[in-house]
Order: structure tokens, then C-alpha cells, then sequence
């Protein structure tokens, strides 16, 4: 499966050089609706006939239990579509950034231990209502955001690093042969254009089995064109220099 990491031409050059990622700890994204299910465990109590006070223990170890998986999970984004408006507006610098093609079947060394799912994109909360699957439910809500963000695609790898406890990120290293393609952005300014164009060049051994390819602006529609080259690296960012027939 192909993913798509939409980032400013900055923060490329900092990915590539270091064959790395940054991921975010599951306690500490950005969306205030992440990662907050509802936990209501009103049903199983009547069914168990526990009290108040016994419901009010069991939801406290739920928090506890959730807050405890989520400290040693850290969170990966990609998109399973290259060409949306507003992806390559929010996150690659108003089209002037860089979109990173990869193959995700390769994409970490065997020792990453990772779940990768879709974004399940919902109108309303998660509910948690049986403590003896909450672990289980507790990863799902993992993989759920508001459905406004829908357009993003997104596709989410959900870490864990159990060496990394209380921090807001960590880095996690990706195999170089796993990325396919460098998307230049339709509106890559001059001097970006040579910073790039030097990196990869000097770069070339570890990224020579990368394409670049080109997102041009649609003529027609309200869209987004990538055009492929089917040339090596170099000769293929020369050819990207070139103007527009």
C-alpha cells in the first residue's frame, strides 16, 4: 500500500537526512477530541448488580488502565491520496512543500513494533461499556476522529515504545528504500528548488531508486495533477526545472 506524508520542503530535508519520523505520544495530539472515549459502564454495572461506589472504582481503573497503554504508544500519520487541496494548503507550506511517497510494506525495520489501520471517521464518541474488553477498545479509540477530518484519508500507525514513557515525541527510523517518490509542490519557489535539487543530489546513494515527480495545477478542473518521471533521480529533477509545455 502506498502512503502519502504531506510535509514544508524544511521539514523533507530533515526526514530525508535522517531517515527518520516524529511521532507523538497518544496523551499528547493535538485534536482535543482524540483519544477521549466515553466510558460508561452504567449497563454492565445493573447487569452485575454493583453499586455506585463499585461503578465509580471500575470507570477510575479504566482512565488509569487507558492512560497507562496510551503512555507508550506514539502516533504516525500518513494520507492514502497525494493530490487533496487542502492536505497539500495545511501541511505542505500552501503548495510550496513536498509530498513523500512510501511503500508501507517496507517502510520500518523488523524491531518497530506497529498497528496500522485506516482513521475510522465518526459523528459521535466511542463508547466503552465492558471493563473486561477495554483494552481492546481502548486501542480502537486510537483509530477514531471526527469525521471532519474526513478528507485526509488518513492512515494512522499506532506505535509502542516502552522506552519512551512521559514524553510528548520520540523518532522513529524508516527504511530509505521504502520511499518511492518526492511530490514537488506546484508552487516551489527558486532558491527551495535548488536547496532540494543539491540535497538530493548529494544524497543519491541513499534515495537513488526514488522518482521525483511534479504536481501541476488543472487547467479544467479544481485539481491537482502528478506527473510521474520514469527517469533516474537526477536527470528527473533537472527535467522538473524545466518549464511547462
Amino acid at each position: 500500500m502506498l502512503l502519502y506524508k504531506y510535509l514544508s520542503l524544511a521539514s523533507t530535508i530533515v526526514v530525508l537526512k535522517n531517515k527518520t519520523f516524529k511521532i507523538s505520544n497518544a496523551n499528547k495530539l493535538n485534536d482535543i477530541f482524540e483519544f477521549k472515549p466515553i466510558i460508561n459502564i452504567n449497563e454492565y454495572g445493573s447487569k452485575m448488580n454493583l453499586g455506585l461506589l463499585e461503578q465509580f472504582k471500575i470507570k477510575d481503573q479504566i482512565i488509569k488502565k487507558a492512560s497507562k497503554h496510551a503512555a507508550t504508544r506514539f502516533c504516525l500519520c500518513f494520507s492514502a491520496t497525494n493530490d487533496d487541496l487542502l492536505m497539500w494548503s495545511h501541511y505542505s507550506d500552501s503548495y510550496k512543500g513536498i509530498v513523500l511517497e512510501f511503500e508501507s510494506t517496507s517502510l520500518f525495520p523488523e524491531d518497530v513494533k506497529y498497528e496500522m489501520k485506516p482513521v475510522s471517521y465518526r459523528t459521535k464518541k466511542q463508547i466503552i461499556q465492558n471493563p473486561k474488553r477495554n483494552i481492546k477498545e481502548i486501542q480502537e479509540s486510537l483509530f477514531i476522529k471526527p469525521k471532519c477530518w474526513s478528507y485526509e484519508e488518513e492512515i494512522r500507525f499506532i506505535i509502542k515504545n516502552k522506552d519512551t514513557k512521559k514524553q510528548d515525541f520520540t523518532f522513529v527510523q524508516f527504511n530509505q528504500n521504502s520511499l518511492k517518490s518526492i511530490i514537488i509542490g506546484p508552487r516551489i519557489i527558486e532558491n527551495d528548488y535548488e536547496l532540494l535539487a543539491k540535497f538530493i543530489i548529494s544524497y543519491e546513494n541513499n534515495y537513488k531508486k526514488t522518482c521525483i515527480s511534479k504536481c501541476i495545477i488543472s487547467n479544467k478542473e479544481y485539481k491537482l495533477i502528478i506527473e510521474h518521471s520514469s527517469s533516474n533521480l537526477i536527470d528527473s529533477i533537472v527535467g522538473l526545472k524545466e518549464p511547462d509545455a
